[in-house]
């Protein structure tokens, strides 16, 4: 794997799936009006999938500029991503009712880095190995972060089920539910399978999924007056078109109120409060990679 080859190889594999994935293929997709139509429609979760093409899968901008073709609906308008924080372990306290992690994330304690500390390892693969064993992973599926299963896999196991003591009562209910074939979420929305990933799953994103239909929802209820509008729905990220001569107004007007009283959507939608109050960040830029913080 050392030879100057293998690199060549390499490279020249990876340009190659970008210029017929992303160029000729996104190409070949294009409209009559100039434009990319995709289809979105809903997976298994709950969450939004987009097809034809699927824009949910664009390579990041430090792999290839693909995600600066993606522009603004006019040539007056910019584009804002509002991206929500911390979403997946928020959600993961919620969903399974862990309210020692609750009370971490309200005080702003950092879980990822905590981990990270503890085995000093960096925080993104902490944060990787924290994700697969609240999801249920055994010690074997952390050797892809690279941690030995019988040493520091089985130890980083052990240090998350000391620091939250239900979670294998948890995981052993949700096996439960394999066995019905079927489990229902915060939301009330039920996922029949006997796949205990599958059932995970459906506990966690599909209530990230529903945060994001709310978002639409709410913010086309207060932005009817305006040109501006939602552009595309990224994974847990909604992307907007937004006039310059509207800027001020729908970002105070729709986006912020909208995502600022969230808690009071989950009320009107499913009539209770989450015990977290969730943040979010936002984002503008003239086109989807060169979105910036704000």
């Amino acid at each position: 794997k050392d030879h100057p080859l293998v690199a060549q190889y390499l490279d020249w594999n990876h340009n190659m799936t970008l210029l017929n994935t992303f160029v000729i293929g996104l190409h070949n997709k294009i409209q009559l009006d100039g434009r990319l139509h995709p289809n979105f429609s809903f997976a298994t979760t709950g969450r939004y999938r987009c097809s034809g093409p699927n824009l949910q899968n664009l390579p990041k901008p430090d792999k290839a500029p693909i995600r600066k073709q993606i522009i603004p609906e006019t040539d007056d308008s910019v584009l804002y991503g509002i991206d929500w924080e911390q979403l997946e372990i928020c959600l993961i306290a919620v969903c399974y009712n862990m309210p020692k992690l609750i009370e971490e994330i309200k005080n702003g304690e950092d879980r990822h880095q905590k981990s990270a500390d503890k085995f000093g390892i960096p925080r993104h693969d902490a944060k990787q190995c924290n994700f697969a064993i609240f999801y249920g992973a055994t010690k074997y599926a952390l050797t892809k972060h690279n941690l030995d299963p019988d040493t520091t896999g089985q130890q980083f196991i052990n240090y998350i089920h000391s620091e939250y003591p239900d979670l294998r009562s948890i995981h052993e209910r949700i096996r439960e539910s394999c066995v019905d074939g079927q489990i229902t979420n915060i939301f009330d929305r039920t996922r029949r399978s006997s796949k205990f990933t599958e059932l995970v799953n459906f506990l966690i994103q599909g209530p990230a999924g529903d945060l994001n239909k709310m978002m639409l929802i709410k913010t086309n209820e207060l932005g009817k007056l305006y040109e501006s509008r939602p552009y595309l729905d990224i994974h847990d990220e909604l992307i907007f078109t937004v006039r310059k001569e509207e800027e001020k107004e729908y970002l105070t007007n729709v986006i912020e109120k909208s995502y600022n009283n969230i808690n009071d959507e989950v009320e009107r939608w499913f009539g209770f409060r989450l015990p977290l109050d969730l943040k979010f960040k936002i984002k503008k830029g003239p086109n989807y990679g060169e979105l910036k913080e704000i």
